[in-house]
C-alpha cells in the first residue's frame, strides 16, 4: 500500500531556507494529484509555482531524498539540472525540499491516449480512432529540432553531474522535463504546444534519487558492503554503474 505522506494544510505558510543562506516563505496548496509520499503544488512569495517534496510518511526515512539533496548540494546552479529553491526544517525532524514546478517532456505529452486521439483525428479526420495495442504500437515523436535542442540540453546537465563526479543513473524520459513559465499548478495543451513552437522552454533533468558519486560506483564493482546498488530502469541502465565496467566520469 503506498503511503500518503506527511499531511499539511493548505494556505499553510513555511519559511525556507535558500541556497544562497536566505529566508523565503511558501504557501503550501494542494497535493500533488495521483502522487504518493509527500509531494504538494506551493507558492512561493513572488507568486511562482513550486513543488513541496518531502520523505513519505510521518517519521519515516527517505534516503533516496537525502541522497538528492546532498548531490544538488554538491552543484553549483544549473540551467538543465532541477532547481533547488528552498529547504524547511519540519517541526518532525524532517526537511522538506521547495523545487521548481516543471511539465513533462514532449515525448511523453504527445503520447497521452487524448493527445494522439486528437493528433490522429487531425491527420486522419474520417479514420476510425485506434485503440489498445495498435494505437501504443507506434510512439509519436516531438520535431526533430525540439529532439536535438532536448538531447543537447541533456548532454549539458550529464556534463554539468559529471564535473562534480555524480552519475545520474536513470536517464529516462520520465526525468528529462521542461521548465515553462505558467503561474498555475497545470497548463492547458494549447498553451504547452505553443511555448513548445516558441521555444520558451528548457530541458530539466530531475530525479537525483538514484545517483552515485564515481567513489561510491567504484565501491559497489568492488563489491563493499555498505554500497547499495542505485534503483535503475532496465532499458536506460548506463554503463558506468554496471559491474565491472570504468566509472565514465573520471
Amino acid at each position: 500500500m503506498e503511503s500518503e505522506g506527511i499531511e499539511l494544510i493548505p494556505g499553510e505558510v513555511l519559511n525556507a531556507e535558500t541556497p544562497d543562506a536566505r529566508s523565503t516563505y511558501f504557501e503550501v496548496s494542494a497535493r500533488v494529484p495521483g502522487a504518493p509520499g509527500t509531494l504538494y503544488y506551493a507558492q512561493t512569495d513572488d507568486g511562482r509555482v513550486a513543488i513541496l517534496k518531502g520523505p513519505p510518511s510521518v517519521g519515516g526515512r527517505a534516503p533516496s531524498l537525502e541522497r538528492e539533496m546532498r548531490h544538488l548540494a554538491l552543484l553549483a546552479p544549473h540551467p538543465n539540472v532541477l532547481r533547488v529553491l528552498g529547504k524547511h526544517k519540519d517541526p518532525r525532524g524532517h526537511t522538506l525540499l521547495f523545487l521548481e514546478r516543471l511539465f513533462e517532456s514532449p515525448f511523453l505529452v504527445l503520447n497521452r491516449e487524448h493527445v494522439r486521439a486528437r493528433l490522429q483525428e487531425r491527420a486522419e479526420p474520417k479514420a476510425p480512432p485506434k485503440t489498445g495495442a495498435v494505437a501504443r504500437a507506434r510512439r509519436l515523436a516531438p520535431p526533430v529540432s525540439v529532439a536535438l535542442e532536448l538531447a543537447y540540453e541533456l548532454a549539458l546537465a550529464l556534463e554539468h553531474l559529471h564535473s562534480k563526479g555524480i552519475v545520474h543513473g536513470d536517464v529516462r524520459p520520465e526525468n528529462l522535463m521542461l521548465a515553462i513559465d505558467w503561474r498555475e499548478p497545470e497548463i492547458p495543451d494549447s498553451q504547452y504546444f505553443e511555448r513548445i513552437a516558441r521555444g520558451r522552454w528548457r530541458g530539466v533533468l530531475v530525479d537525483l534519487g538514484g545517483s552515485r558519486t564515481g567513489k561510491e560506483l567504484e565501491g559497489l564493482a568492488r563489491g563493499l558492503p555498505l554500497v547499495q546498488p542505485p534503483k535503475t530502469t532496465p532499458l536506460y541502465v548506463p554503463p558506468e554503474i554496471l559491474p565491472g565496467q570504468k566509472d565514465a566520469t573520471g
